[in-house]
């Protein structure tokens, strides 16, 4: 299919014109930049489509079809940024950017497009108009988390210049009801603290643990905060004073628990205390009448790997994390 793509206006319909990266209908003299312009795509029967920035009107007719698409309000408030695939004035498709958290640059791509739309070239038309949206000073790189790259959406964001960045694994392991008890590393012991200390403590930890590594995805305050039910569901092993490692207890499910993120500094990794803390993860777990722990991590972190299958987790499932570069 050849697509015919001109600009059209939004007050009156009439076909803009395009002159030095400014958009003017020659009829009612609406005037835009380029990357606020909505674009027309035809394929010659008759179908056609516009994009556009997302406005706080599209939020009922999105969440009806897609519940989980985010709301004005949740954009502006994240400092993220919206766009909407119309047909005629139905919409059929969004895409939605949020910040990552503590990676500058760096957002995470979410949206939908109806199948329909997406065979005649709206979803290319969607990714176009973000593209042109962008402040590409503020955003470097895209991601998109996908289940597989066999599915639909793999494969077109493959076809738009996405590459896969990093697999991600999920591992379970069943939770017995006399799960053994840990036997720490001379001089360390475990410690539970109130709720605001536990989120200070945690963020020190966490970024001593793995900003060196590949797979450093950093908390924000607000972000722990929000996640955080209970100062007992973080737990810190120290070593003489010194807290040197931390294991976040979860509750995902009915009867499973998830313990995610688990860290030990580098300078005490390697001496049996990921292992330990692991072991008490468990215990504690098992306490609270979980039946099944669950873990995420890099595919590439083999020392984490290791451990986990030496515990007794077994690979479940993969999240598969498509990148793709923003050129300036």
């Amino acid at each position: 299919m050849s697509d015919l793509r001109v600009w059209q206006c939004d007050r009156c319909g009439f076909e803009m014109i395009e002159r030095h990266c400014k958009v003017i209908c020659p009829n009612c003299g609406a005037r835009w930049d380029c990357s606020d312009v909505t674009i027309w795509v035809g394929d010659g029967r008759g179908q056609h489509f516009t994009a556009r920035p997302y406005r706080a009107s599209d939020a009922p007719a999105l969440a009806r079809r897609w519940p989980q698409a985010p709301s004005f309000a949740e954009l502006r408030d994240a400092d993220g940024a919206g766009w909407v695939l119309l047909d005629a004035k139905e919409p059929v498709g969004y895409a939605a950017i949020f910040p990552v958290p503590g990676l500058p640059g760096l957002f995470e791509l979410h949206g939908e497009v109806h199948d329909d739309a997406c065979q005649l070239g709206g979803a290319a038309l969607l990714f176009e108009t973000l593209l042109q949206s962008l402040d590409r000073r503020a955003v470097r790189q895209l991601t998109r988390a996908v289940p597989s790259l066999q599915t639909v959406t793999a494969r077109l964001l493959e076809e738009h210049g996405f590459r896969l960045g990093h697999e991600e694994w999920q591992m379970e392991r069943p939770i017995t009801e006399s799960e053994p008890a840990s036997t720490l590393p001379p001089g360390c012991r475990l410690r539970s603290l109130p709720r605001e200390q536990t989120l200070d403590l945690f963020l020190r930890l966490y970024e001593e643990s793995f900003s060196p590594t590949r797979w450093y995805q950093p908390y924000s305050r607000t972000e722990a905060a929000a996640d955080l039910r209970d100062g007992d569901d973080l737990l810190f092993l120290f070593a003489e004073e010194q807290p040197i490692g931390f294991a976040w207890l979860r509750v995902r499910r009915a009867a499973a628990g998830e313990i995610e993120p688990m860290g030990i500094v580098p300078r005490h990794q390697g001496q049996g205390a990921g292992r330990a803390l692991l072991a008490t993860a468990l215990r504690r777990l098992s306490e609270r009448g979980l039946r099944q722990a669950t873990v995420g991590l890099w595919r590439q972190n083999q020392p984490a790997l290791n451990l986990y299958q030496s515990a007794g987790f077994e690979r479940t499932g993969s999240r598969y994390y498509l990148v793709y570069d923003v050129q300036g």
